[in-house]
C-alpha cells in the first residue's frame, strides 16, 4: 500500500462528496464559481481511482533499493561508496584485490 497516493485519493473523494452533497456552503460556492459543473464528477472519479491505486499497489521496490551504509566501503581510487562484496568499482572500474591476495 502506498500511503501518499491513498491519502490523496481519500482527500479528493471526501472533497468531491462534500461538494456534491453541499455540506459546506462556502466550499460549494467557491467550487461552483471557479470550476465547471462536470468537475465534481471528475473529482469523485479521480479520488476513487487514486484510492484504489494506493490500496492495491505494491511497495516492494523501496525495500529492494535500501542498502545499509554499514555494508559499504570506499573505493581506494575514486572514493565512491560501493557494496563491500564488490570486485570492481562501478565508477572508475578499478579491480579490488581479494582477501587471499593480501595475505
Amino acid at each position: 500500500m502506498r500511503k501518499g497516493i491513498t491519502i490523496t485519493g481519500i482527500a479528493a473523494l471526501l472533497t468531491g462528496v462534500l461538494i456534491s452533497l453541499r455540506v459546506i456552503p462556502s466550499l460549494t460556492n467557491f467550487f461552483s464559481s471557479y470550476f465547471p459543473e462536470y468537475s465534481k464528477a471528475v473529482l469523485l472519479i479521480a479520488g476513487f481511482l487514486l484510492l484504489l491505486t494506493g490500496l492495491f499497489s505494491k511497495t516492494d521496490v523501496t525495500k529492494a533499493e535500501y542498502i545499509n551504509p554499514n555494508d559499504m566501503k570506499n573505493c581506494p581510487s575514486c572514493g565512491k561508496l560501493i557494496p563491500s562484496d564488490a570486485f570492481r568499482c562501478p565508477e572508475c572500474g578499478i579491480r579490488f584485490k581479494s582477501l587471499y591476495e593480501n595475505l
